[in-house]
C-alpha cells in the first residue's frame, strides 16, 4: 500500500507531507480496508451461494412465498450488486486517503467507477485463465498459488493506478479549463 500511495503522489509530482507514523497508519488502515473487502467478497460469493441454496431447499418456512425462478435469480444476482458497491466504496476510500493532497475531489469519482469495473473484470478474467489454462500447481508445485496471487495483485494494482490517473487527468483538465476561462475574462 505504501508503494501505491507513493505512486498516487507521483501523479501530482508531490512529496509525502504527512509524518512517517501517520503515513504508515493510513497505509495499514487502507490495507485492512482492502483485506476486509476481499474477505467480504469471498464470503458473499461462496458462502452466500451455499446459504441461499440451503434456505431455498431445506427451509419450508420460505416455500409459502412461491418464489419463481426469476425472483430466485434476482436474489442470487443481488450478491454481485453488493460486491460491486463494497468494491467501489473501498476503491474510493483508497483514492481519497492514499495521496497526500486531496484538492476538491468528491468521494465518488469516474476513476473509482472505472477501477471497480476493471478490478472485477480482471479478477473474473484471471480466474477464468487459472481455471482453464493456467497450470501453476503442475509447474511450480504448491508455491504456484503464491505466484498466481502475486500476478493477480499486480494486475489489480495496475487497474487501481489507471483509475487514479483518470481522476488526476480529469482534475488537471478542469484546472486548465478554469485557467483558460480566467485568462479569457482578463483579456
Amino acid at each position: 500500500m505504501m508503494a501505491l500511495m507513493r505512486a498516487f503522489n507521483a501523479c501530482y509530482k508531490t512529496e509525502e507531507r504527512r509524518g512517517v507514523i501517520k503515513t504508515r497508519l493510513i497505509a495499514t488502515g487502507l490495507t485492512l480496508n482492502l483485506a476486509f473487502v476481499l474477505f467480504l467478497a469471498v464470503i458473499l460469493l461462496i458462502v452466500g451461494q451455499l446459504v441461499l441454496d440451503y434456505i431455498l431447499s431445506h427451509m419450508p418456512e420460505f416455500r409459502w412465498l412461491n418464489l419463481d425462478d426469476y425472483t430466485i435469480y434476482m436474489i442470487f444476482m443481488l450478491r454481485f450488486v453488493v460486491i460491486f458497491i463494497v468494491f467501489f466504496l473501498a476503491i474510493a476510500t483508497i483514492y481519497y486517503f492514499g495521496p497526500t493532497i486531496h484538492y476538491d475531489w468528491r468521494f465518488f469519482s469516474l476513476g473509482s467507477l472505472i477501477a471497480t469495473f476493471g478490478i472485477l473484470g480482471v479478477s473474473y478474467g484471471f480466474s477464468f485463465y487459472i481455471t482453464n489454462f493456467g497450470s501453476y500447481n503442475k509447474v511450480y508445485g504448491s508455491i504456484g498459488v503464491l505466484i498466481a496471487l502475486m500476478i493477480w495483485v499486480q494486475l489489480v494494482t495496475t487497474v487501481l493506478l489507471f483509475g487514479y490517473e483518470i481522476n488526476a487527468s480529469i482534475h488537471e483538465a478542469k484546472s486548465k479549463a478554469a485557467l483558460w476561462q480566467a485568462r479569457k475574462k482578463n483579456a
